[in-house]
C-alpha cells in the first residue's frame, strides 16, 4: 500500500501530464509561450516532493489529496506569494558580484606586491 505522499506526488504528476497535454493542444504559439512559467514552475514544484521527503507531514500530504488538482492549487498559491524567484535571483547576482569586487580586490593586492 502506498503511502499519502507517494500517492499526492503521483497525482501532482498526472495533474502535470494533464496539463502538458492541454498546452500540447493549444493553435496559438502565443498561448503556448505564454503557459512557460505555468509549466516551468509547476516542474519546480514536483521536483520539490520527489527531493524532500520531509516536505510536508502525511497531514498536509492528505489534505492536498483532497483536491481534484492540487498541482493547481500549490500553483495559485504561488501565484499570490509576495515573494519570488526573482528577489532570490537578485540576490544571488548581487552576492556573486560582491564576491567577484572581493576577487578583483584581492588580485590587484597581489599584484602591487
Amino acid at each position: 500500500m502506498k503511502d499519502v505522499k507517494e500517492a499526492l506526488l503521483e497525482r501532482l504528476i498526472d495533474n502535470e501530464n494533464d496539463f502538458l497535454k492541454d498546452v500540447e493542444h493549444y493553435d496559438d504559439i502565443n498561448k503556448i509561450i505564454n503557459s512557460s512559467y505555468e509549466i516551468v514552475m509547476k516542474e519546480d514544484i514536483i521536483c520539490l516532493f520527489e527531493c524532500c521527503d520531509d516536505l510536508l507531514t502525511d497531514k498536509q500530504c492528505a489534505a492536498l489529496l483532497k483536491f481534484k488538482n492540487p498541482l493547481d492549487v500549490l500553483y495559485d498559491a504561488w501565484q499570490e506569494n509576495d515573494c519570488s524567484h526573482m528577489d532570490m535571483l537578485r540576490d544571488t547576482i548581487t552576492e556573486r558580484a560582491e564576491e567577484a569586487v572581493k576577487e578583483m580586490a584581492a588580485r590587484s593586492k597581489g599584484a602591487e606586491r
